[in-house]
C-alpha cells in the first residue's frame, strides 16, 4: 500500500489543515478483488457477454473419464490487464472440482496460471 502525505496550512486550530494527513491508495490487485465478474456457467463453458450479447470473456473445457481439460481461454481486448483471465481459470477450476472431476490444462494461459496457484492439483497427461 502507498501512503501519501498531504499538508496545507490555515490559522483555524480546529481545522486539520496544516497538520499532515494521509490518503490511502489501494494496490491494483485489491481493487480487482472488488471487481469480480459475474460469469454464465454452462457445461464445459464459462463466459461473460456484454450488454449487446457479444462474448467478451470465455473459458472452455471438455470432460472424459473424470478429467476435465481446460482447452481455451479468451478475454476481449477491452478487459485485458484486469485479471479477468485469472478469474475465468479459477472459476473453471472450482467448477471442475465441484463436479467431482480432476483438472487438466492444455491452454497455455491456464497452464501458466496453475503453475502459480499450487493450491490446485492438476492431473498429469
Amino acid at each position: 500500500m502507498d501512503l501519501e502525505a498531504d499538508s496545507t496550512s490555515d490559522s483555524d486550530p480546529n481545522d486539520n489543515r496544516g497538520k499532515p494527513t494521509f490518503k490511502l491508495h489501494l494496490h491494483k490487485t485489491l481493487q480487482q478483488k472488488e471487481n469480480r465478474m459475474d460469469f454464465i456457467y454452462e457445461p464445459g463453458r464459462i463466459y461473460r457477454e456484454d450488454e449487446n450479447g457479444k462474448v467478451i470473456a470465455e473459458i472452455t473445457y471438455t470432460t472424459a473419464d473424470g478429467v476435465s481439460n481446460i482447452e481455451h481461454t479468451f478475454v476481449d481486448a477491452s478487459l485485458r490487464g484486469q485479471g479477468v483471465a485469472g478469474q475465468l481459470v479459477k472459476a473453471a477450476a472450482d467448477q471442475i472440482l465441484k463436479e467431482g472431476n480432476q483438472i487438466r490444462a492444455t491452454c497455455s494461459y491456464a497452464v501458466s496460471w496453475f503453475e502459480k496457484h499450487k493450491e490446485y492439483s492438476v492431473a498429469d497427461d
